[in-house]
């Protein structure tokens, strides 16, 4: 599973992105991140659901493929479902190379 997740936006207004291909992770980490995006039910969310005069939040637009299919959501930082949000926050943390 490809995984692309972009941050905009906060005080700075710095964009970060962090790409993944679970193929290239150690088994155990594949499996968390998988069963994250699988929680998450990214694959049932094609919303774009961002509201405006939400300042110094962020915005993130998520992008899982899996074979042939792609799912992509853009959403505020307030939007976040707890699922969701444990999942960006996890990845972030873990594999974020420009922080």
């Amino acid at each position: 599973m490809m995984i692309k997740i972009e941050r905009s936006g906060g005080f700075a207004g710095i964009t970060k992105t962090i790409t993944l291909d679970t193929e290239k992770l150690p088994k155990d980490i594949a499996n968390r991140i998988e069963k994250h995006m699988t929680q998450t039910k990214l694959s049932s969310r094609l919303l774009h659901r961002m509201k405006t005069g939400m300042a110094d939040c962020y915005y993130y637009k998520i992008s899982t493929k899996a074979t042939a299919k792609k799912k992509e959501i853009e959403i505020g930082e307030f939007e976040l479902d707890q699922e969701l949000r444990a999942t960006v926050n996890f990845l972030f943390q873990k594999f974020n190379t420009n922080a």
